[in-house]
């Protein structure tokens, strides 16, 4: 009975200070938290792996809402993966990767896409920069300039040897 009434007090104790906590979530709690809070510490806060939990939520899904906090994103905070984003929820980059991506978009959305995407790649995104270089090389959707093509991939591979580690 004791036993009882022991965790009879601990539960009451943990319930009626958790009605009293203000309900905050930090960057730290980010696992814990909804994606409405993960949109807030986004948007609000410029929180950047409250967005990238975000992107990985939203990767299997359809695009429009996400379309929206990446825009939010970029325009707030200025971060380069949301402006890559908008070129991929623009173009529905996961469901149609093998594709022409700008392929089946009518002329008002390629050029937002394109635009979202050179913004991008003048952040230093190294996927921005690696699609733009190919758009460049192929001269489809872009006016085939085969330079700066190469001065874009060049450009990634000096971003990525910064991250080559040694072992």
């Amino acid at each position: 009975m004791k036993k009882i009434s022991v965790l009879f007090t601990a539960i009451s104790f943990l319930f009626f200070n958790c009605e009293n906590e203000k309900k905050t979530i930090t960057p730290n709690q980010v696992e814990k938290s909804d994606s409405i809070s993960l949109v807030e510490l986004a948007i609000d806060k410029g929180d950047i792996k409250s967005y990238d939990k975000l992107r990985m939520e939203y990767m299997d899904s359809p695009y429009e809402e996400f379309l929206e906090i990446s825009t939010k994103m970029d325009n707030k905070h200025d971060y380069k993966s949301a402006y890559i984003d908008v070129f991929y929820c623009l173009t529905n980059y996961y469901q149609t990767k093998d594709e022409d991506l700008l392929e089946n978009i009518n002329d008002s959305i390629k050029t937002k896409a394109i635009k979202y995407l050179k913004l991008a790649a003048e952040k230093g995104e190294v996927n921005a920069l690696e699609i733009l270089s190919n758009l460049y090389l192929d001269g489809k959707h872009l006016k085939e300039d085969k330079e700066l093509s190469k001065e874009l991939l060049l450009k990634r591979d000096s971003i990525l040897s910064t991250f080559d580690i040694d072992w």
